[in-house]
């Protein structure tokens, strides 16, 4: 009886670890998400071409190494939007047309901000 129960306070114990672990790395990943974003949008006004290129391909490749494992944590249908702006990004920065690209990440802030209500923990949303 005694290690039954400390087999169900270990196994409750991981399982709330895992549940913290997974709102933090989310966390940290929408923040970075969104400072990437703003700062991005911020060099689609001054049209810099190299500096954003640079700054959406940093983007997109620190996206693909998160995705991977959020994927498992969340459905994948909630999140393949991100990738996609990026994409769209990248196709109008290689054609130089700073105006599309500039709404793109306009609403490549959206899906992100969008995001960030879909996956964070709120005790309203309990009761």
């Amino acid at each position: 009886m005694k290690i039954r129960t400390i087999i169900l306070f270990t196994m409750l114990a991981l399982l709330l670890g895992a549940a913290v672990w997974e709102q933090v790395y989310i966390n940290n990943t929408i923040k970075s998400l969104e400072v990437m974003g703003n700062q991005l949008y911020t060099e689609l006004e001054d049209e810099d071409l190299t500096t954003s290129t640079q700054i959406v391909n940093n983007l997109n490749k620190f996206w693909n190494e998160r995705q991977q494992v959020i994927s498992l944590m969340v459905d994948f249908r909630d999140i393949e939007a991100i990738g996609r702006q990026c994409d769209y990004i990248i196709g109008y920065l290689n054609n130089k047309d700073f105006e599309l690209a500039r709404t793109e990440c306009k609403q490549f802030n959206y899906v992100v901000q969008n995001f960030k209500n879909l996956t964070s923990f709120d005790v309203q949303n309990i009761f």
